[in-house]
């Protein structure tokens, strides 16, 4: 006779951890034949996961955590893919479902399309296809990192977004196109409104800022060339930099009255924000100025000399502002380079009021500012803390008396 198995008491069983165990198990195994293995319901389970990417025509696209989020309410796996014989559920075709890129031909581009997999134009129909089949659980393989950082965690594996808003926010012809390094800003227009849409290129993919608030990408009228009496266009950087002797990298030399700090300036990545800031120092290009109390009008003068260095906190230093005027009546695009983590100090930047009107503010930071990174055209990284940092720790205003150029640290 053999010996009887031993047996605990019930008492001595976790009771609450198997049957939340087992309750959790339910729905998986329901979804399975009677006599399914443990290791055909893991199949069952990742197959169904891969069918629901495949009939979208996404199958690279990540959706563990959405079929997570369907096993955790209680929701059967395929319940998504089965439709009745009669009327197909939305969104649950088994064949791909069509889509097609949307064209950009039509709209005004401006600034070179980075190369990327998925295209922009293509982007644009993946997310489309998601809106019209309101797939929003599959969205999140391609929002940018900064609109994931800013949802909670428990908000990842469901987006808080309703399917007809999404088709709304999608919905619209492609009018304007601009490219800023790594960003894009793309605008749609419907019969009732405009709106921009904003990716960034992460990891060789565009992926969308969902989160953003562009206003609308029409050139206004302060552009060179649209306002009277403004100049025709901005100069080359060759033209900005003429005649500054020397050899080496580009370096502005900024005198104030609390000491001299100097900067090099990135004339490389940033070719058309040094050119904008070195021709606005040096008087090479006509910009908005006032004499005195009066309308302001172009006029060709050092545009920075006089004016003054703003401390923010003790940790940003902003100037460029002339007679109470933020704007020089000049605006370029910004030149972004997400591979900048601006993880040092001194960072020097065009100031801004958002996408495409960097204007000849600057910006000079103290301290680490990786925020930056998807905001601001870095044009240069400044030497000299010591004197940055007495500025920026001063209780009024610093005079900036001029900014000179030299080449050669």
């Amino acid at each position: 006779m053999s010996p009887r198995a031993t047996r605990h008491p019930a008492s001595e069983l976790p009771w609450p951890r198997v049957a939340r165990g087992a309750l959790a198990l339910l729905p998986l195994l329901a979804a399975c034949a009677p006599d399914a293995t443990l290791e055909s319901v893991a199949q069952s389970a990742g197959a169904l996961v891969q069918t629901q990417a495949a009939a979208l025509g996404l199958a690279d696209a990540p959706t563990s955590s959405a079929a997570s989020a369907d096993l955790s309410a209680g929701r059967r796996p395929d319940d998504r893919l089965k439709a009745p014989s009669t009327k197909p559920s939305k969104g649950t075709a088994r064949s791909p479902i069509p889509w097609q890129p949307v064209p950009l031909t039509g709209a005004v581009l401006r600034g070179s399309e980075p190369q990327a997999t998925p295209s922009l134009s293509e982007t644009l129909g993946r997310l489309r296809q998601l809106a019209q089949v309101e797939e929003v659980r599959l969205l999140g393989a391609w929002l940018s990192d900064k609109t994931l950082s800013r949802l909670p965690e428990r908000d990842r594996a469901m987006l808080p977004v309703a399917p007809r808003r999404l088709q709304q926010a999608l919905q619209g012809e492609v009018v304007a196109v601009r490219f800023e390094g790594g960003r894009a800003l793309v605008e749609l227009a419907t019969p009732r409104q405009r709106r921009v849409l904003v990716f960034y290129l992460e990891r060789g993919q565009w992926r969308w800022d969902l989160l953003a608030a562009v206003p609308a990408l029409a050139s206004g009228p302060t552009r060179p060339g649209a306002a009277p009496g403004g100049p025709e266009a901005l100069p080359t950087l060759r033209e900005a930099v003429e005649g500054i002797r020397g050899v080496g990298p580009l370096v502005a030399v900024f005198e104030t009255s609390l000491g001299t700090f100097r900067c090099e300036l990135a004339e490389v990545q940033s070719r058309t924000s040094v050119a904008l800031f070195a021709s606005l120092a040096r008087g090479r290009v006509k910009a908005l100025v006032s004499d005195g109390d009066g309308p302001r009008t172009w006029q060709a003068i050092p545009y920075y000399d006089g004016t003054l260095l703003q401390p923010e906190h003790g940790e940003v230093i902003a100037g460029g502002r002339r007679g109470g005027h933020g704007d020089s009546g000049l605006r370029i695009d910004d030149e972004l380079r997400l591979d900048e983590p601006f993880r040092d100090r001194g960072a020097l930047v065009l100031d801004h009021d958002g996408p495409g009107t960097a204007s000849g503010r600057f910006r000079v930071a103290l301290r680490l500012q990786p925020e930056w990174r998807d905001r601001y055209a870095r044009i240069g990284t400044c030497r000299d803390l010591d004197i940055l940092t007495r500025i920026a720790r001063a209780t009024t205003a610093t005079r900036l008396i001029t900014v000179e150029f030299e080449r050669g640290l």
